[in-house]
């Protein structure tokens, strides 16, 4: 049998990062711009992102926002005509000049928080305006060193929807994007997908809230759904082995769920996995699922591809963005070592969840043993007491960081 060489070797890898974060923010009821329809409402829109970006400005982050009308749409949008001179990239504008880079070739919108549209269904007025808060990508010392900047831009956006309040529901995601400096790699996106098949339902979905798993039911259902039900129907070749799939996983896996794993380890290219680890559920007239991979190509071909996990509902609430996104990056870093040693936290999962098939009495020890497995002391960024309270909070209390109008709670 052909042989895959382990490529996911390093004992620490470097990860970056970047966060999204969706909520449903107050308009500002004094803002006019004189016209009617598609065009006031986008403008408004333009307004809001215009605003938030301000005060991350003034909160030391460099800033910009997207640009909902295209130019020939409304020649006189104050929003292009009022920026200073070289802030405006196609469709969004960065806030201060100052922030850009030197050689204007390599500016990119992943250099900036960004606020943009996001479609989002809420009980608020119609009025109200769908936004979607994007970080620059971060390198992982920003969890090591307790979110410093993702503490202040969510305060800063926080302090800005006063009094009415940023309001979030079960529809508003954090999505966390992660790859490794060196690059995203098709072995990586096949170990941190084996991972999720075991446990998502049992780990990352009892972490979230209730309703966000309500929400999420649909979905989380059909993910996985072309491993599940195999790939000659979406257009995949398939391969004749799955080359190296023993090196990375336990017989009593692959006893199991062999056929669904050899579907996923033949997949080659991400582009390929892409397409066998997407769902079946239709969002908006999109395929969605719990995990993506997003294939991006920034400004001068550079790639930036990333796996994006779509799991937890979005959150004001510091701790719980902080520890979520060290979760996460624990995972993708256990589905980077070497192989013996990811074959071997495989066999550990995979014994928990088939011997414990209860969601709520399986998730600690998921959650110890992957603390236990991730190197470079990462074990220290996961609090596991703050977990144990948390599920304890998510039990009784359907969005535990939401009050009961549905604005967005903080924590002090």
């Amino acid at each position: 049998m052909e042989t895959m060489t382990p490529a996911n070797d390093e004992a620490g890898i470097e990860l970056q990062f970047g966060l999204e974060l969706e909520f449903v923010a107050p308009p500002d009821p004094y803002m006019s711009f004189g016209y009617a329809g598609f065009i006031e409402r986008e403008l408004k829109e333009e307004a809001c992102f215009l605003r938030f970006a301000k005060v991350l400005g003034d909160a030391g982050l460099p800033a910009a926002f997207g640009l909902c009308l295209a130019e020939t749409e409304c020649g006189d949008n104050p929003h292009r005509i009022e920026a200073p001179a070289g802030t405006l990239f196609d469709n969004w504008r960065v806030i201060d000049p100052d922030t850009i880079d030197v050689d204007y070739a390599n500016v990119s919108k992943f250099q900036y928080w960004l606020l943009k549209a996001e479609s989002l269904e809420s009980k608020v007025p119609r009025t109200w305006i769908g936004t979607e808060l994007n970080s620059p990508i971060l390198h992982q010392s920003e969890v090591q060193s307790g979110l410093p900047h993702v503490k202040r831009a969510l305060k800063a956006i926080f302090n800005e929807c006063k009094p009415l309040g940023a309001h979030i529901n079960s529809g508003c995601g954090l999505h966390v994007h992660v790859s490794p400096i060196s690059g995203l790699t098709d072995i990586h996106v096949k170990c941190v997908a084996a991972m999720l098949f075991i446990i998502d339902n049992h780990l990352l979905y009892e972490l979230t809230s209730s309703n966000r798993r309500d929400e999420h039911s649909a979905m989380n259902k059909t993910t996985f759904a072309s491993i599940n039900h195999g790939r000659s129907g979406i257009d995949i070749v398939r391969r004749a082995s799955a080359a190296g799939i023993h090196d990375y996983l336990p017989k009593s896996l692959l006893d199991r769920y062999g056929s669904q794993m050899r579907n996923l380890w033949e997949a080659e290219g991400l582009s390929d996995i892409s397409r066998a680890v997407k769902g079946s559920f239709q969002m908006r007239g999109e395929a969605r699922a719990t995990l993506r991979v997003s294939l991006v190509n920034t400004i001068g071909g550079m790639s930036s591809d990333t796996l994006e996990f779509r799991h937890a509902q979005a959150s004001f609430s510091h701790k719980f963005v902080g520890q979520w996104t060290a979760l996460i990056l624990a995972i993708f870093k256990v589905a980077c070592l070497p192989a013996p040693k990811y074959k071997r936290t495989m066999r550990w999962l995979f014994n928990i969840t088939s011997t414990t098939p209860k969601p709520q009495d399986a998730w600690l020890s998921l959650l110890h043993t992957i603390r236990n497995s991730v190197p470079d002391a990462w074990a220290q960024e996961i609090d596991v007491p703050y977990w144990v309270e948390r599920v304890q909070e998510n039990r009784v209390k359907a969005e535990p960081d939401v009050g009961d109008d549905g604005m967005a709670i903080m924590d002090d």
